[in-house]
């Protein structure tokens, strides 16, 4: 292999790049982790080191060396892709890979994960069944990260014949793999197909029921959603914040007020008081339902207000005619945080609402 004379002073040590490579490859004989390869090298490196790693580990003129070398050197070859993705460098990424005679599943999943995640979508799915013509058998992280693949482009007849494959080699009851097929059949548009993974996987943690809350709530199935919510509470799952902001969104839009108070009552019993993102949903829950100072009351307690905060709370106002309070509101807000084009949205409704018709010009202009 051709030597590389390295300039920089500032090189990682080589017993760090060792300590790396052997975390990697231990993952990747126990199989454990679906994190991808650079967050775990990121444990020893910062981002300057990085780079200095991939220097290290495999210099440029590994690409001219034989398979054989590349293969006998797999656990740093693992690591080194990983760091081309953090560098963007896809097309060396991809190059080494292909270059690799004997690649393993975490190999495959290193590839098929940042295709799923970045893209093209097509690729990631490219590689599932290529995978699998080389006599590859996936595992549970392969199945999550194609079926994000399909997820992305909708497409749902890859994903049945994932799912398929699932069901044949055994991982169809996975609580990790079954998430994300409830999630690819949600983003289908297919919640029957979601419900019917739900009901097969027997035990069920909170991301299980999580999607397919979500499941109903970006299908329109609001119903659903509250009553599936109280199914998950008299199991006596713990929810988590993803979860009450699920169902106290879905409460808001379906302006079921007695829901969205229970569910008020619910977050605050489980110590959820002091999380903005569920203040945040009762803020919403509330203005739409017409209780905009009991809105007001939850937006002045956020520890932080973010843009969607805001929004939610100058939206509530101009629903209900409170043209004065929107757009108080909203010169204190340019004051704290950029107004997007929701923002105007409401503030121009406001005006529109409280007959301020002189004040729609000058907002139009800012």
């Amino acid at each position: 292999m051709t030597t590389v004379v390295d300039n920089t002073t500032d090189i990682i040590p080589n017993s760090l790049v060792v300590k790396s490579a052997s975390i990697l490859d231990s993952l990747q004989r126990r199989r454990t982790s679906n994190l991808p390869t650079f967050t775990l090298v990121d444990a020893y490196c910062n981002a300057h080191h990085l780079y200095q790693c991939r220097r290290r580990l495999l210099p440029p003129g590994i690409l001219s060396a034989e398979k054989a070398h590349v293969t006998k050197e797999l656990p740093a070859v693992t690591c080194v892709m990983g760091l081309q993705w953090r560098f963007s460098q896809v097309s060396n990424a991809h190059l080494l890979f292909d270059r690799i005679s004997k690649r393993n599943v975490f190999l495959w999943n290193v590839l098929i994960c940042e295709y799923a995640w970045n893209g093209p979508y097509n690729a990631a799915i490219s590689l599932y069944y290529e995978m699998i013509n080389n006599g590859i058998f996936p595992n549970n992280y392969t199945f999550t990260y194609v079926l994000k693949a399909c997820s992305n482009l909708s497409a749902i007849d890859v994903g049945r014949n994932v799912h398929d494959h699932m069901v044949r080699t055994g991982w169809e009851m996975d609580v990790f793999v079954g998430a994300s097929l409830i999630n690819m059949y949600a983003k289908c548009g297919n919640v029957s197909n979601a419900r019917q993974v739900f009901d097969k996987i027997i035990q069920r943690d909170v991301v299980i029921w999580n999607s397919m809350l979500a499941a109903y709530a970006q299908n329109n199935h609001l119903e659903d959603c509250l009553v599936l919510c109280s199914e998950m509470a008299s199991k006596m799952v713990r929810p988590i914040v993803a979860t009450l902001v699920t169902t106290i969104s879905a409460a808001a839009s379906m302006a079921a007020f007695p829901q969205g108070r229970e569910l008020h009552g619910y977050s605050w019993r489980q110590g959820f008081y002091f999380q903005d993102k569920v203040k945040t949903a009762l803020v919403d829950m509330y203005a739409k339902s017409g209780y905009v100072k009991v809105a007001i009351n939850l937006f002045n307690q956020l520890s932080e207000k973010r843009i969607a905060s805001w929004n939610v709370m100058i939206t509530g106002y101009a629903m209900h005619g409170h043209a004065t309070e929107a757009l108080n509101l909203f010169e204190k807000m340019t004051c704290e945080a950029n107004p997007d084009h929701i923002t105007f949205v409401g503030v121009l409704s406001a005006c529109n609402h409280g007959g301020l018709l002189e004040k729609v010009e000058n907002i139009s202009n800012q």
